[in-house]
């Protein structure tokens, strides 16, 4: 290939290179000839050609833009996008939910108290006879005019008592420059600048941006907050917030923007714009630097001051915490909700969960009027964004980015919203999350009292009490439990249950192991087995009495099954330690320490066969380490000579009688298998069981 031919590919793939770079700038910008866009071209005369003509459009449309937006003060609300949504709105045929419904939740970004017109008849004509582009976006304004005009303008009056910050007031025609060292404080200082204006700030106030805000977005914040005084919004303060996290490109042109738009507006001196900056230690801020005469350094409300604000603001959340896991925090949202005849409706929120993420997921909610919020946060390696994210949907109702708009459900009725932290050590996770520590809180401590005990008589915590309950009252040997029959017991109290399972599964320990979690576990593990023993017709009282000459054998298996499940529930980890339910990157290697070692446990398992479902099997790890009740419960089982019982080693037993024992655990039928060649061994055989019981006990 000559050299020519090389040169003049490269230079087509440059000036194609712009092409492109042309038109997304037309598509971001909404021109309506560009929403879609497939263009033919061959020889760089003509890609030239075309790239000047695309050069001239980007130019016009600017300006029409710009036009279109001093002619109508609200196309400064809504970025391109919107107004695309607007306009398919307005001359679509055939009405689109989706699109409907966008454009309501835009309508609420201004004012709640707006309704989207139904019928849209005479717009429809006008946009669709018109040509002129300037014409189409002055009548979307209009429109957009005729929408807000009847509506009282949007204010919330921020009464709450507490200590003001006094130097940060934003004066009419001055630019305010707030300089903070912690991302944590950037809501403590908007609502700084807002109490002392005295009012919360609505949506279209803030812009809180983000690494992926537009210029577009930029540019039309600055223009409503200069275009305001002449257009009915006077006296309404705008808040441009996190700019640190902006390219330099568009810092330097925001510089430029808001320097042009003061000396266009010199003379009233009537707007009233805050940036607001967190600028790293030793580390240079373009805008703070280019601005430095209307720098504050500020660190905005002390946490009372925040927390009375929110209190106020927030009369239907609740934060919801605990010092462990398992202390029944969700099931006292579930239950608050239900109790405001609301369903809970979870929002999750875990590691690599930045602001885009956190809204479009809260989007994909799309929260009913007939529910709550549940926001479950388990863990954050983004707790700027996290609580950024809790600071917009709590003061706004509203979350937004240049994506994606969500909002809460209408106000005519309250929507109530739980946010639960997840324990971690020294509250890690809660103290990184400063707007939670703002509201009013429900901080769980371990209770048994708070245990939810279940009035049916075939669930597992019916099961599991009704048997330690004759154990308690040492009638075990001498009396039937029957379920699933007409001869079945009524349940037991709720105060008979907690007070059974802190005598036989906490035992004193309560301080290691007071989780409902492991409670459940272990409730779960023991039922599944008894209620094998409950199925059994060996192991009947009537025919123990017959066939053994130990009279205490159901016990003996009931207080071997107990220590089983109490020591599943709690074995694989030092409990106490294990119920921080989220650790910081620090905490892994503590974490790692909670872990015990496969090496360290017996392992000992005591089990129903499924084959044979009226014997019973052990699985150990070291037969010399077997307790000597198992042995007797063992050996109870055997008809005739017991003097030649042992028990089985599984460390010399072979694969095939290996899986005979595991056939016994796992199967009810007896066909044989035809299964592909596996090196079972007798630690495979343990972790093959442990999944089994987990499985079982679900």
């Amino acid at each position: 290939m000559s050299k020519d031919v090389m040169d003049k590919f490269v230079a087509q793939v440059d000036i194609a290179q712009e092409i492109i770079n042309i038109v997304s700038m037309l598509m971001q910008m909404g021109h309506f000839g560009y929403r879609k866009f497939e263009y033919k071209l061959q020889g760089t005369d003509n890609m030239k050609d075309y790239l000047e003509l695309l050069k001239d459009e980007l130019k016009e449309w600017q300006n029409i833009v710009d036009r279109a937006q001093q002619r109508c003060y609200y196309l400064t609300f809504f970025p391109a996008r919107h107004i695309l949504a607007f306009y398919d709105y307005f001359t679509s045929e055939k009405l689109d939910k989706d699109n409907e419904e966008e454009c309501k939740i835009l309508i609420r970004f201004v004012n709640s108290k707006a309704q989207l017109p139904s019928t849209r008849k005479d717009i429809q004509k006008i946009l669709r006879g018109s040509k002129n582009y300037l014409d189409i976006l002055t009548e979307i304004g209009n429109e957009l005019e005729r929408i807000f005009r009847g509506v009282p303008k949007q204010s919330r009056k921020l009464k709450a008592a507490g200590q003001r910050v006094m130097s940060d007031i934003v004066t009419k025609g001055k630019l305010f420059v707030a300089a903070c060292t912690e991302k944590t404080r950037v809501p403590n200082i908007i609502m700084s600048l807002y109490a002392n204006h005295g009012s919360y700030p609505e949506p279209w106030q803030l812009l809180i941006c983000t690494s992926s805000t537009t210029m577009e977005e930029l540019t039309i914040f600055i223009k409503r907050s200069f275009y305001a005084s002449k257009n009915g919004y006077e006296n309404h303060l705008f808040c441009n917030t996190n700019l640190e996290l902006l390219e330099f490109e568009l810092q330097y042109n925001l510089v430029n923007q808001i320097r042009s738009m003061r000396e266009i507006h010199d003379q009233d001196k009537e707007y009233l714009l805050a940036l607001i900056c967190c600028r790293e230690t030793g580390m240079h801020h373009h805008i703070l630097d280019q601005f430095s005469l209307d720098v504050h350094a500020t660190n905005g409300l002390i946490t009372d001051t925040m927390s009375k604000i929110y209190r106020e603001l927030c009369q239907n959340v609740i934060r919801v915490s605990s010092d462990l896991s398992g202390q029944g925090k969700t099931e006292w949202i579930k239950e608050a909700s239900f109790a405001k005849k609301k369903i809970p409706r979870s929002l999750l929120i875990s590691d690599g969960m930045e602001f885009g993420r956190l809204v479009r997921q809260f989007k994909e909610c799309k929260l009913r009027a007939v529910e709550s919020l549940h926001i479950n946060i388990v863990s954050s390696d983004h707790p700027e964004d996290v609580n950024m994210f809790l600071f917009e949907l709590l003061t706004l109702g509203i979350v937004s980015t240049n994506v994606d708009i969500a909002c809460l459900p209408p106000s005519e009725t309250p929507t109530y919203i739980f946010i639960e932290i997840a324990s971690t050590t020294e509250q890690h996770l809660l103290n990184s999350l400063p707007m939670a520590g703002c509201l009013v809180s429900n901080h769980l401590s371990w209770n048994i009292k708070n245990l939810r005990v279940s009035q049916e008589i075939n669930s597992p915590m019916q099961v599991a009490c009704n048997y330690l309950n004759l154990l308690d009252r040492i009638e075990l040997d001498t009396k039937e439990i029957l379920f699933r029959t007409d001869k079945a017991k009524d349940p037991l109290p709720p105060e008979r249950c907690q007070n059974l399972i802190a005598k036989y599964f906490f035992n004193k320990n309560a301080e290691d192991i007071s989780s409902f979690r492991f409670v459940e576990i272990f409730i779960n593990v023991l039922a599944d087995q008894l209620v094998r023993l409950s199925s059994s017709q060996f192991f009947t009282v009537d025919n123990l009495k017959l066939m053994v000459k130990e009279t205490n054998i159901r016990t003996l298996i009931v207080n071997t099954l107990i220590d089983v499940s109490k020591d599943f529930a709690t074995r694989s980890i030092k409990t106490k330690e294990a119920q921080l339910e989220s650790m910081t990157a620090d905490d892994e290697n503590a974490r790692l320490g909670t872990i015990v070692q496969w090496d360290d446990s017996n392992h000992l398992i005591v089990f129903f066969n499924s084959q044979t479902p009226d014997t019973i099997s052990a699985l150990y790890r070291d037969r010399k380490k077997v307790y000597d009740n198992v042995k007797v419960l063992l050996k109870s089982q055997i008809i005739g000579d017991q003097t030649k019982w042992e028990l089985e080693d599984y460390n010399s037993m072979s694969a095939n009688a290996l899986f005979v024992k595991l056939e016994y655990l796992a199967r009810r039928s007896t066909e044989k298998l035809e299964l592909p060649e596996y090196a079972l061994s007798g630690d495979n055989l343990i972790k093959m069981a442990l999944i089994l019981l987990r499985a079982r006990a679900n």
